[in-house]
């Protein structure tokens, strides 16, 4: 029996592996040796084995994962649900004027950083596209410290979709003279195509508090199915030091390219002839659950009847084998069967 109970947990495992593909990562800190995935435009890991993002006056400058992220599937439809949390630092140095921000953006798959970019975009839009980049797609998460014409007054957290202006923002209660470190969840719900933000901010000048905003967009009305995610800052006449601390990120749908990108591997060898003996009583019972579970990804009714019926072949055959002359009832019953559907509908639970 423990060699149908390993067969049909095998089974199981195959069907659900191309719905769990998914990317997770976490960065406490950096390093240009080591960090073979996070990709640099004119920001660098510096000694403190931290990203500096724009350190002084009239700068932009990204750093992103090098690798694409799916963010939903052409063929499903299927949104991904994905999250971050990062720590960073905007710090004026107690400077009282300062700018410009900071912010973590979803961008089409390689795009880079626009040729003609001022510390109001921070590095998202053109110049004479801020409110309605239609060149260079995008949404983000600004931490924003300079007020320009399209802001709110004051110090800002904002969502931005393929404009500079906010389609949802809250007052930060932050002082960028203190150059407190700060920290940001951001996650997406696929299923209520809710974008939610929570960061820190400053009571008192010295009570830690938690902030919040959030925002409902379809992600795929603005976005490829592949996109590059990661963090962009920008300083125009006024300056502050932008710095990424550390970096964590999971998403739940897979993170490679388009499989079609890619050769398709050999086929096996042939099996022997006593293997194929051995498989061609089983292959008519799982050829049909085979194909429709690996290819179409059923629903977990349509795997669990799968999974049953793939059970009910393999322990009728190797029954067959070892009990000839016990009847039909005998082979699927006893205390040896009970036990095995019921384990495999426990792992299913």
């Amino acid at each position: 029996m423990s060699a149908n109970v390993s067969l049909l947990t095998i089974f199981f495992i195959s069907l659900i592996i191309p719905f769990g593909t998914s990317l997770n990562f976490n960065y406490t800190s950096f390093s240009p040796s080591l960090d073979d995935n996070i990709s640099y435009e004119r920001a660098f890991p510096d000694g403190n084995r931290v990203i500096q993002l724009a350190s002084r006056n009239g700068m932009v400058g990204r750093a992103s994962y090098s690798k694409p992220v799916r963010l939903w599937d052409r063929a499903t439809r299927n949104l991904t649900d994905f999250s971050t949390h990062f720590i960073f630092e905007i710090d004026s140095q107690n400077r009282t004027a300062y700018g410009d921000g900071l912010a973590f953006f979803l961008v089409p798959q390689g795009s880079r950083i626009p040729n003609v970019t001022n510390g109001g975009s921070f590095g998202l839009t053109n110049d004479d596209q801020p409110l309605n980049s239609t060149t260079n797609p995008f949404v983000a998460v600004e931490f924003d410290i300079y007020q320009n014409f399209w802001d709110p007054p004051r110090k800002h957290v904002g969502i931005d979709i393929n404009s500079m202006r906010s389609v949802s923002n809250l007052t930060w209660l932050n002082d960028i003279r203190d150059g407190q470190r700060s920290e940001a969840w951001i996650s997406y719900n696929s299923s209520t195509q809710n974008l939610s933000v929570v960061f820190t901010g400053v009571s008192d000048n010295s009570t830690v508090i938690q902030q919040s905003l959030h925002y409902n967009v379809d992600l795929r009305l603005y976005l490829p199915e592949f996109v590059t995610i990661g963090f962009s800052a920008a300083t125009g006449n006024l300056t502050a030091i932008h710095t990424l601390y550390s970096w964590e990120f999971s998403s739940s749908l897979e993170v490679e390219g388009n499989s079609t990108d890619k050769a398709p591997p050999p086929p096996p060898p042939p099996p022997s002839d006593r293997r194929r003996r051995r498989r061609s009583r089983r292959s008519k019972n799982t050829k049909l659950g085979l194909g429709l579970g690996l290819g179409g990804g059923g629903g977990v009714v349509l795997i669990c009847s799968l999974v049953l019926v793939c059970f009910i072949g393999i322990c009728g055959g190797s029954k067959g084998k070892d009990e000839e002359g016990n009847n039909e009832e005998n082979a699927l019953g006893g205390n040896d069967g009970t036990n095995a559907v019921e384990k495999t509908e426990s792992s299913q639970k």
